[in-house]
């Protein structure tokens, strides 16, 4: 009688695991979704939207459509950056290791709302909620408290940001540029990773200094030409 009870118990065991991981497949695609959308804003301290995501385990390969993120308080533009596409390119085997191999992070097309005002602009805003998200979590782990699961790392060989298309707002003026591709190589492989919230500080601060040069040197050399102050802002973006 106990055999047999123990054999039943063992049936019900596996078919419970066995419905667990065939939810867990199937939903796949929406848990990825949904953590994008709930730890993002945790770093951004801004709205951040996924229109979907489609998740293949076997090849690694992940398309994350209509990603967005939103401004800081304060900022008259409806978002800092939207894309419609991300592709990104998974080791499979490094999903269940401590650090998540990352082949490709292919972001087309973003579109950037670049608002600077008279004492900030929308990224640098981004930026430090980014920094300041990152140093609670240091002082966290310094003083002790427990966390209920440190955060996976990740090393990307490869991250691409192509055909940037930045709006520039300000007092004076707004306009268009577009940024020539950003590419990164070997992210966090000297380090052992880099956590979700270094990554994207570290896109931010690339972007951020990507526009500020393209802006800085467009007005530099508009200004050799003795246009006025408005002309030479005009003339950033031709």
């Amino acid at each position: 009688m106990k055999k047999k009870t123990w054999i039943i118990s063992g049936i019900v065991i596996l078919a419970a695991v066995v419905a667990g991981l065939i939810f867990l497949y199937s939903n796949l695609d929406y848990i990825v979704k949904t953590a994008i959308e709930r730890y993002g804003p945790r770093f951004t301290q801004t709205a951040v939207r996924v229109g979907s995501v489609k998740l293949t385990l076997r090849s690694g390969e992940c398309k994350i459509k209509r990603f967005l993120i939103g401004n800081p308080k304060g900022f008259k533009t409806d978002y800092a950056f939207k894309t419609d596409l991300i592709d990104v390119g998974i080791q499979p085997a490094s999903i269940t290791k401590k650090v998540l191999h990352i082949r490709k992070i292919i972001v087309l097309s973003p579109q950037i709302n670049y608002e600077s005002q008279s004492n900030a602009n929308n990224f640098e805003t981004i930026q430090r909620n980014i920094e300041k998200s990152l140093g609670s979590e240091k002082s966290s782990a310094v003083k002790g408290k427990k966390e209920k699961s440190p955060e996976k790392k990740m090393i990307v060989d490869t991250l691409i940001l192509r055909d940037v298309r930045v709006t520039y707002s300000s007092a004076l003026v707004k306009a268009n540029l577009t940024l020539p591709s950003i590419e990164m190589y070997n992210i966090g492989k000297n380090k052992g990773g880099v956590t979700g919230g270094e990554l994207a500080m570290l896109i931010t601060q690339t972007l951020s200094l990507r526009i500020g040069r393209a802006v800085g040197a467009a007005a530099l050399k508009n200004a050799a030409s003795g246009g006025s102050t408005k002309d030479l802002l005009k003339g950033i973006f031709k």
